[in-house]
């Protein structure tokens, strides 16, 4: 890491009652988070420009989206692939002298020994932490999809001499094993001029080898074209699996994001904001096919990468300008990617301006910033950090919210609001119901750094840190 990360970090981990925890804390890992995105676009850049990038690294860079401890980077993962490797040689003491046939085998029961063996409740198969490779090495349970535990055998075969590599059979990952040039799999000397004979393994389902028959009868059975076989059964590369791993991640947010009605849902980890958000950047930046496909898929994904940015990601402006900027230089989208930087940015840099209570309205505005409530109807917990007079959204949305059904319609103070789930809402005052308590959600306590420095055991209310633009609260 940098020096620049390394101070934030520091800050990050100020001791929890000091007056400058919630903020501090809160713009370190802001900026951390975005580091981190920018560490990971760079290696699928690399990736697209024809560079060397290990599978490990591009499969990591999707945990950089979603990742809650800033002392993450993307040497995290390689770490814990050479610690299973070290303890694989601890207990397999003769496993330089196995045949690669046998060392495959060994490798595929020491993972499953390990807890490497798929996902225990079948229900769960598409559980949004099972695409993330970090996360299943970090995992007591290690669960994770085909393609993740796939990479985990191959990455820890090629540390232990294996030239190993994920295979491009459709729905179900399979690692290729191949021999070393001028033997076979039972090391048995060959012509160095013939084709290495290769293996098939699925270690997420078992420590025995998978025959070339069996492959071939499951393909049959999809009424996949013979034609195909040969890529089908061959390997698969490294940008391959980066966009298998995004579609997976989409898949899994949207059936998530469907069940929790939406994008932010309570304490889901990791973040669906995050894991869209990388995801889509690396369909962007590893798109497949000719020209016009290329930019099709380009056009699908842009508009959803920029209502993240609007909406969660504002410090990655530069990352924008950066990489996405020059894939649309010939694009009508051009302008218009530019002018969301820009709006963007004038938005960031635009004086604050005073709101202050004016004097027939301290009645009127009941609440004041820095107060927790949960809403009378949808019981979640929140913390205001603004409020109007009266509503103050346009006609569309009143509409849409049923705001007129409300006893006191629009002409009531509504308040800006933080709520456990990443979100921010405007809720009117007659859904609000104060809380006096010594518990605040973590989550909630998470976030508030954007808005406030500490939290007041006495008041009961968060410390505003926005002083500037609500100076009577």
């Amino acid at each position: 890491m940098s020096w620049h990360v390394g101070t934030t970090v520091s800050l990050s981990r100020i001791n929890g009652n000091a007056s400058v925890t919630i903020d501090y804390s809160y713009y370190s890992a802001t900026i951390v988070g975005c580091l981190h995105r920018a560490m990971a676009v760079q290696e699928w850049a690399r990736l697209r420009d024809g560079q060397h990038v290990s599978l490990e690294k591009a499969l990591e860079a999707f945990d950089m989206f979603v990742v809650d401890d800033p002392k993450e980077d993307l040497d995290g993962v390689s770490g814990r692939l050479n610690d299973i490797a070290h303890r694989l040689r601890i207990a397999e003491p003769e496993l330089d002298d196995q045949t690669p046939r046998q060392r495959a085998v060994s490798i595929a029961t020491f993972l499953r020994s390990q807890k490497f063996t798929g996902i225990k409740d079948e229900t769960q198969y598409h559980a949004l932490p099972h695409n993330f490779l970090g996360i299943a090495l970090q995992h007591e349970e290690h669960q994770c999809l085909p393609l993740v535990n796939v990479a985990i055998f191959c990455c820890v075969a090629q540390r232990l001499g294996l030239d190993a590599q994920p295979c491009g059979f459709p729905f179900h990952v399979y690692a290729i094993v191949k021999a070393p040039l001028g033997s076979d799999l039972d090391g048995r000397h060959l012509d160095e001029k013939s084709e290495p004979p290769t293996m098939y393994m699925d270690p997420w389902n078992s420590s025995a080898e998978t025959s070339m028959s069996e492959l071939i009868d499951r393909l049959k059975a999809m009424h996949a074209d013979p034609a195909d076989y040969r890529v089908l059964l061959g390997v698969s590369s490294t940008a391959d699996i980066v966009r298998r791993t995004a579609r997976n991640i989409i898949n899994s947010v949207r059936a998530l994001s469907h069940a929790a009605g939406g994008f932010s849902a309570p304490s889901i980890f990791p973040s669906l904001d995050g894991a869209f958000y990388g995801a889509v950047w690396a369909l962007l930046m590893l798109p497949e096919g000719p020209e016009a496909q290329v930019n099709d898929q380009r056009d699908r994904y842009i508009t959803s990468l920029i209502e993240h940015l609007e909406r969660v990601f504002h410090l990655d402006v530069p990352l924008f300008e950066k990489y996405v900027l020059p894939l649309f230089r010939f694009r009508e989208y051009h302008a218009q990617i530019r002018s969301a930087l820009q709006d963007i940015r004038i938005e960031d840099s635009k004086p604050i301006e005073p709101k202050r209570r004016p004097t027939a309205a301290v009645d009127t505005v009941q609440f004041k910033i820095g107060q927790v409530f949960r809403h009378k109807r949808y019981h979640y917990q929140a913390i205001i950090f603004g409020w109007d007079v009266e509503c103050e959204a346009g006609d569309l949305w009143v509409a849409q919210m049923g705001v007129q059904t409300l006893p006191r319609g629009r002409h009531q103070a509504f308040y800006h609001v933080k709520v456990t789930d990443r979100s921010v809402r405007y809720v009117a005052e007659e859904n609000i119901e104060p809380l006096i308590t010594e518990h605040i959600d973590p989550d909630l306590m998470a976030m508030a750094g954007q808005y406030f420095k500490r939290w007041d055991d006495v008041s009961k209310v968060f410390v505003s840190n926005i002083k500037d633009q609500y100076p009577d609260d």
